[in-house]
């Protein structure tokens, strides 16, 4: 090999290390964009390596696992008639079905696939206490029945579960929202 194509490789080398230490602006790249110049002097923007990719993502809450299904209940008061679900993030279409401690249900309302906001589902709450709202989804009739809909599983890692969690596996853990709701 000789000594020019050799000390072009260098420089090129060196060039684009310089360039991807230099104080420039990548918005144009887009999130993680990386800018190249090719010896003509010409520029273009590069896509993003798939970690950088994952993380991007990942970080605004695009492709990871656990974001595919979420249900978010604030603690909150009322005649017992109606609970508001704050938040509802479905794979799947199906249901917010409110339980009490003893998994007894006191009512459901329908979701569709997707983020739904501010959600009112009918219930028959009859004290002050401790509550849950969970995800289901649909058999396919477009009614609930706990029999037919099976809940929705997550796979968190059961650090946050509860005394009937066996702690090895997340064969039990149903994707849910726990709230206080106060009658009256």
């Amino acid at each position: 090999m000789t000594k020019t194509p050799l000390l072009a490789l260098a420089t090129a080398a060196a060039a684009l290390t310089l360039a991807a230490c230099g104080e420039n602006d990548d918005s144009a790249n887009g999130p993680g964009g990386i800018q190249v110049t090719d010896p003509g002097g010409e520029s273009s923007a590069q896509p993003p390596s798939s970690a950088e990719s994952s993380a991007a993502t990942t970080a605004t809450g695009g492709s990871d696992d656990d974001d595919r299904n979420e249900v978010e209940v604030s603690d909150q008061s009322g005649d017992g008639s109606t609970v508001l679900v704050d938040q509802v993030r479905a794979e799947k279409s199906g249901f917010v079905v409110i339980v009490d401690d003893a998994g007894t249900v006191l009512g459901s309302a329908p979701v569709n696939a997707g983020d739904t906001a501010q959600l009112s589902v009918p219930t028959q709450i009859p004290a002050t206490g401790n509550y849950e709202a969970q995800l289901y989804t649909d058999d396919g009739n477009g009614r609930f029945d706990p029999a037919a809909d099976q809940p929705v599983r997550t796979d968190d890692d059961d650090s946050d579960d509860g005394s009937g969690d066996d702690g090895s596996d997340d064969d039990d853990d149903i994707e849910s929202d726990e709230f206080d709701y106060q009658v009256g």
